[in-house]
C-alpha cells in the first residue's frame, strides 16, 4: 500500500526534529568535553558521537558556532599556556 502524502510529510517533520535533538546533544556534549581538556580528536572518536551521527551530521555538527567558539577558546588557551597537547 503506497505512503500518503500526509504520512510522508509527518515522518520527515518527525526525523528531521529528531535529527536536531541528536545534533544539539552532540554539540553540548563536544563542548563540555572540550572545556574539560578533551581534544577534538577524541570527541570526534568516542562512541557517543560516533553512535549517534553519520559523517553529514559530523560535518554538519562541525559548523556549529557555540562549537567553533568553544574550539577557538582552547586554541586561545593553548597559545597563552604554550600546551598543544601533543602528546594526547
Amino acid at each position: 500500500m503506497p505512503e500518503s502524502a500526509l504520512r510522508r510529510a509527518i515522518r520527515d517533520i518527525l526525523q528531521d526534529f529528531t535529527s536536531d535533538i541528536l545534533e544539539e546533544r552532540a554539540v553540548n556534549f563536544m563542548v563540555r568535553g572540550l572545556r574539560q581538556g578533551r581534544s577534538l580528536g577524541t570527541l570526534l572518536q568516542d562512541p557517543y558521537i560516533k553512535n549517534r551521527l553519520d559523517e553529514d551530521k559530523i560535518a554538519h555538527v562541525l559548523e556549529n558556532d557555540e562549537l567553533i567558539k568553544a574550539i577557538e577558546s582552547e586554541i586561545s588557551q593553548a597559545f597563552e599556556k604554550s600546551d598543544f597537547k601533543f602528546n594526547e
